[in-house]
């Protein structure tokens, strides 16, 4: 598979792994020795959520989805995926929205965590959204309610990244697609403290791992590349311009509140 973001190229990619016979299993279903789990980021447009779902699920692949907590107003859809086999459940970024208080954090989380599970979403782990517009102080990122041990244990639910390959019992290979290309995350479990990765072979995905989560926001695929490539190079301006902008601290608290800007690019 290209680093291309298309329906035809996810396409291709889910019908190779099949004919590799590398069928995806959700997080929930994850144990040792198993080849693949494909993990979805769903922040806006459930609609193409649904649509990559679809894709999966034509060659027998059954994902995760992970959705930001406004959606579940689109509850029909939601469903839809759930019924295709796939799991659904929460992505949380509850000490962003209370700027770093863990005690607030906790209680908005478990609300919207028991709204998921009321719909009928089990929710056996949650993903953390990253919000790279978010402006910080006293805590990394929205991880650090897990990091927290008074307080995730409490939580009757894991996150994915934090103490998660302790939990299993075995080492698991992470790549994702956050920078619009598809890479190796070195030392997952920190990389919202220290961000290492190196480019990913999609061949390695039939011919040398076990264990392996494949990470990708679905509102980034189109029908095209040229509309691909178009969001990329948006990508890439505001990427760079943030970068300048926030060394100047009136600038960084305004572009703080236009942090729903990343979960549309």
């Amino acid at each position: 598979m290209k680093n291309k973001f298309t329906y035809n190229n996810w396409d291709a990619f889910c019908k190779k792994l099949a004919e590799n016979d590398v069928i995806s299993v959700p997080v929930c279903e994850m144990k040792h020795r198993t080849r693949i789990v494909l993990k979805h980021d769903v922040e806006s447009s459930p609609k193409k959520a649904m649509k990559i779902a679809a894709i999966e699920a034509k060659y027998g692949h059954r994902g995760t989805y992970y959705f930001q907590h406004n959606l579940l107003k689109h509850t029909g859809i939601l469903r839809q995926i759930m019924e295709m086999g796939h799991e659904v459940s929460y992505h949380y970024d509850t000490l962003d929205n209370n700027k770093g208080n863990l005690e607030l954090a906790r209680i908005e989380f478990e609300d919207k965590l028991n709204q998921f599970r009321s719909l009928g979403f089990e929710c056996f782990t949650v993903c953390q959204h990253g919000n790279p517009l978010i402006e910080r102080n006293g805590y990394y990122s929205n991880r650090d309610l897990f990091r927290n041990t008074n307080i995730s244990d409490e939580l009757n639910v894991k996150d994915i990244m934090v103490g998660f390959e302790d939990a299993m019992g075995f080492k698991i290979e992470y790549f994702s697609d956050a920078g619009f290309s598809l890479n190796r995350i070195i030392n997952h479990e920190m990389s919202d403290i220290s961000y290492l990765k190196e480019a990913a072979n999609m061949n390695d995905f039939y011919e040398k791992y076990n264990n392996v989560i494949i990470s990708i926001h679905t509102h980034r695929y189109m029908k095209s590349s040229v509309l691909f490539q178009l969001r990329k190079i948006l990508f890439s301006i505001m990427k760079r311009s943030v970068r300048i902008l926030v060394r100047v601290p009136i600038l960084r608290k305004i572009l703080t509140r236009f942090n729903f800007m990343s979960k549309r690019i």
